[in-house]
């Protein structure tokens, strides 16, 4: 990888709204509670 800032910009980044887009059109309390108990559990099992 010769540009580190250019791949960011050119893969990494389109990947990333896309997700966040998801997020925005799908949000929820609820799913963020279950994702942040989700973590929790990982985290302290």
């Amino acid at each position: 990888m010769e540009d580190p800032e250019k791949y960011y910009i050119e893969e990494i980044m389109p990947r990333k709204l896309r997700l966040n887009l998801q997020y925005l059109k799908n949000y929820s309390l609820w799913k963020d509670l279950l994702l942040i108990f989700r973590t929790f559990g990982k985290v302290f099992s």
